[in-house]
């Protein structure tokens, strides 16, 4: 029924009570029930939209030796899906793959462990990878077996390979340190008549050693 035709029938319903009295009850709830045709329907309200936010990673650590270059992977479980991440170590490389996150690492030069943490995050949330990289196992080698000077004294380098800090633990009462860099001594001998023999040792903060022999030829009459 148009609205038009409830508004007559509300008009004759009135009329119908006012003729007849026995009818005011009848007639009311047929009004009532017109009028409740006329009212303007209620407007739909949409059902609230939830945002889920979530983010997940595994693993949340990764262990490196100081030679591995190849990359782990992190999963990434991520609401919404686009999400970022970055590196506090330049030496620590992240690059995102769709759902997965690939870590690698350079090679270590240093002696020392070294950590960085990854920072993922969707904008919402956040989550960390803490990763390690174990370093490299000291070394110390002299360059030579035997370093021989001659009788007039003389100044000679002695190349030192290594990795590490270190030190002169033994040296000849005859032969003098000069200077020392990270990877050379510079020796020095006075004349001598007799000749003379002895061993330089040196050391790496963490005990490894090399030992060199070092000579003096025997001289004439000076």
């Amino acid at each position: 029924m148009k609205k038009g035709r409830y508004r007559k029938a509300i008009k004759s319903f009135k009329a119908a009570m006012k003729c007849d009295s026995k009818l005011e009850q009848d007639c009311k709830s047929k009004i009532k029930e017109c009028e409740e045709k006329l009212k303007p329907a209620p407007k739909s309200t949409p059902a609230p939209v939830i945002e889920v936010t979530r983010l997940a990673i595994t693993p949340d650590s990764v262990r490196f030796g100081y030679e591995t270059t190849k990359a782990e992977y992190i999963k990434v479980d991520s609401a919404p899906e686009e999400w970022t991440a970055t590196s506090d170590s330049n030496w620590c490389k992240v690059i995102p793959h769709g759902k997965n996150l690939s870590v690698s690492c350079e090679i270590n030069q240093l002696t020392s462990e070294r950590k960085a943490t990854v920072t993922i995050s969707n904008g919402k949330m956040e989550e960390t990878v803490k990763v390690v990289q174990s370093g490299q196992k000291e070394f110390i080698n002299i360059a030579l077996d035997k370093l021989e000077f001659g009788s007039k004294g003389e100044i000679k380098e002695l190349p030192i390979k290594t990795n590490t800090e270190w030190e002169v633990i033994n040296i000849p009462s005859w032969c003098e340190v000069i200077a020392k860099d990270s990877d050379k001594l510079i020796l020095k001998v006075a004349k001598t008549k007799k000749a003379k023999e002895g061993t330089l040792i040196v050391k790496t903060k963490g005990g490894e050693i090399s030992s060199a022999i070092l000579s003096q030829k025997k001289g004439g009459i000076f």
